[in-house]
């Protein structure tokens, strides 16, 4: 078997989908590269080349003037040329290759997510090892500007080449965000005890904290997914003052505060009528039930008892006066009526006596005060009644 001299081998490199970079001399490739082909040189014609994973091997791992040895790990290879006619074979020619492994690109110091106002954010020192290139969503960047990238998802990619001319790259994920709207406030249906408030739903919400205010009290907070409140309870008039906060997300924060006032509505117009209420009343005579329109409602004044009871007797002598006090059970709107009676004294029965002479009878009775006057009637033998009234004195003198 003739023997030839050793060939001589050099390295081509073809590299697609890499930017090409100068490598140091040797043969280093790197790891994970594709079509990294090594050659033979020259190529005699007539001959084969044959590769070999040892020295004494019989079984080739490839023919052909150029050798791809993607996959296969770092180690030491063999190339031989062989007279396909002649059966003839040179020296196995060493190659020794080295796979160069780049230390993956790791980053810090970055958000997963940034709100659209917030500052930009230099991207020199995020990214390690150092001195590789960055780019956002496939355009060359120096800085994470949210409010030039606008809301959505985004990718950063740092590109790096390490002593051996090997690159390596690494992408980080992150969002940009809306801050979320302030939340626009109005006054929806009101009744007399009740106030509801609206607002529309806020884009990136997740929920609302809203506090509540009563005729300028103490507000109560609370927290509602929902994009409406009633406060109830409320008395006619009620002012109601509600801040309503939306919820974000935690980039960009909750919102600022949305008001309003509302007001509970008035009461309708109405008037009791007391109905059964004299001008005047003695005060012996009989206690009677009151009544007024609409019913239902409750009394009060001297000389009411029983809940709607008057009895003159128990009144003050004079002016009294009477209330009627009504509640609407619809709307809890409150409504009063008054009426005013005289009360007078019920006088005593007046003690009679007489006197007379040979032509007249005087009667003298109890005086009953200042003020007072007397109606007297008489009979003179069983005869006709004579009448006298208005006397403003407690004696009458009858002549016969």
């Amino acid at each position: 078997m003739a023997v030839q001299r050793p060939l001589r081998l050099v390295r081509k490199l073809r590299l697609p989908h890499h930017k090409r970079t100068k490598r140091p001399v040797g043969n280093v490739f790197c790891f994970g590269e594709t079509e990294t082909v090594l050659a033979v040189d020259p190529a005699p014609a007539g001959y084969e080349i044959v590769w070999y994973n040892s020295f004494l091997s019989d079984i080739p791992l490839g023919t052909g003037p150029t050798f791809t040895p993607t996959g296969m790990g770092a180690g030491t290879y063999y190339a031989a040329v062989e007279d396909i006619t002649a059966d003839c074979v040179s020296l196995r020619t060493e190659v020794i290759l080295t796979m160069n492994t780049p230390v993956a690109p790791t980053f810090s110091g970055l958000l997963a997510q940034y709100c659209a106002t917030a500052p930009a954010v230099t991207l020199a020192g995020t990214a390690s090892p150092a001195g590789g290139t960055f780019t956002i969503n496939g355009a060359a960047a120096t800085t994470l500007n949210p409010a030039t990238l606008g809301a959505g998802s985004h990718v950063l990619s740092y590109t790096y080449t390490n002593s051996s001319g090997c690159e390596a790259s690494g992408t980080f994920n992150f969002q940009i965000l809306s801050p979320v709207a302030t939340p626009v406030v109005n006054c929806g249906a009101t009744t007399t005890s009740t106030v509801t408030f609206t607002w529309g739903a806020v884009a990136g919400a997740a929920s609302y904290d809203i506090a509540v205010a009563i005729n300028g009290g103490t507000p109560a907070s609370q927290n509602t997914a929902t994009t409406s409140y009633t406060q109830s309870g409320l008395l006619a008039g009620d002012i109601v003052t509600i801040s309503v906060i939306a919820v974000g997300n935690a980039a960009c924060g909750n919102s600022a505060a949305g008001t309003a006032t509302c007001a509970a509505s008035g009461c309708p117009p109405l008037t009791p009528t007391i109905d059964n209420v004299l001008p005047t009343y003695c005060s012996d005579e009989f206690p009677f039930n009151l009544a007024a329109t609409p019913t239902g409602g409750t009394w009060s004044g001297t000389g009411v008892v029983g809940g709607n009871v008057f009895n003159p007797l128990l009144a003050n002598p004079g002016v009294n006066v009477i209330s009627y006090n009504y509640t609407d059970p619809a709307t809890g709107c409150d409504y009063s009526a008054t009426a005013s009676t005289t009360v007078s004294v019920a006088l005593a029965q007046p003690t009679i006596t007489c006197s007379s002479t040979v032509n007249s009878v005087t009667f003298d009775w109890t005086n009953l005060g200042a003020g007072i006057t007397y109606d007297l009637t008489i009979q003179i033998n069983g005869g006709a009644t004579l009448t006298q009234n208005n006397l403003p004195n407690a004696t009458y003198t009858q002549l016969v």
